[in-house]
């Protein structure tokens, strides 16, 4: 699947396998475990980051992955706003974050416990 995308956009498989696997660890949460094998397990942590010069089809790839993951959080935000009508915009459920401030990090971090941090330049 992340081939046939990476080729669709003219960029390196990388690209996206990447942070597939970064979204994929932020489902699983840090209460879930990865068993390497009988006597090592590991939360479900990743980092990583997609480098390459301006102009690379790096924001494309992200986009490929972030369009579901928006959607995924548009549903929660939706139930959570049916569930509770009072709720302001600061209490909804949020799994992307995609600028970063101290401020968001740690609204996403006591509402989830986890984040799923996608940005499109690093500096």
């Amino acid at each position: 699947m992340f081939r046939a995308y990476a080729d669709s956009l003219g960029c390196p498989a990388e690209y996206i396998l990447f942070p597939l696997l970064t979204v994929t660890a932020s489902f699983i949460g840090t209460h879930g475990r990865i068993q390497i094998n009988n006597s090592w397990e590991e939360p479900a942590i990743v980092w990583f980051n997609v480098c390459a010069r301006k102009g690379q089809k790096k924001t494309a790839a992200l986009n490929v992955l972030a369009r579901p993951v928006r959607e995924i959080e548009q549903d929660l935000q939706i139930d959570f706003k049916q569930d509770n009508p009072e709720a302001q915009d600061k209490d909804l459920p949020c799994l992307l974050v995609d600028h970063f401030s101290f401020e968001k990090l740690h609204q996403v971090m006591s509402q989830n416990n986890k984040v799923l941090g996608a940005y499109d330049k690093l500096t």
